[in-house]
């Protein structure tokens, strides 16, 4: 959705692909890390860890002193606390639970591509944010997959008999 489909206004920027990289390298290893830590420590215990790091990380990206006013908008701070509990909190420790009793990580990284969905859809239906044919084929695209993923299609085996060799 940052370019609407209209590939022609694509500006790369090597700032902008060296963070999409990094983002990308971050995730795999939170996957990583996930699976692994998960394995000995509580699910909930590296959820908190998780997001204290995220909102320091972001405390200084986002520079949130430039912004002082909205923090006595109880209107956004209710949105804010929402979204929070919903893409950070909810979904986190969902995913490292789901880690933690052996969901592979391949699955689960497909289902949680589903807080992509949820924010894609805050964005629209909160925000009213316009959403092109695109966006809405991505997000069928992302929900089939999830769907699929979630389908267990018994295969049947065939005996093997010293008859069948023959």
């Amino acid at each position: 959705m940052v370019t609407g489909g209209n590939f022609a206004e694509l500006n790369i920027s090597a700032l902008g692909l060296t963070l999409g990289v990094i983002s990308g390298f971050l995730y795999a290893l939170n996957t990583i890390i996930g699976k692994v830590a998960t394995s000995g420590d509580d699910p909930e215990t590296m959820t908190f860890y998780m997001l204290l790091f995220s909102a320091i990380t972001m405390g200084i990206f986002a520079k949130p002193w430039l912004h002082l006013d909205l923090f006595m908008d109880t209107k956004f701070l209710f949105w804010a606390f929402l979204n929070s509990m919903s893409t950070g909190l909810i979904a986190n420790l969902l995913y490292l639970k789901g880690l933690s009793n052996g969901v592979d990580a391949s699955k689960a990284t497909i289902i949680a591509s589903g807080e992509v969905i949820i924010a894609a859809l805050s964005g629209v239906l909160l925000l009213r944010e316009n959403i092109n044919f695109i966006g809405t084929f991505g997000i069928i695209i992302m929900l089939a997959s999830i769907v699929l993923m979630n389908i267990n299609i018994p295969i049947k085996h065939k005996e093997f008999t010293s008859k069948n060799a023959m």
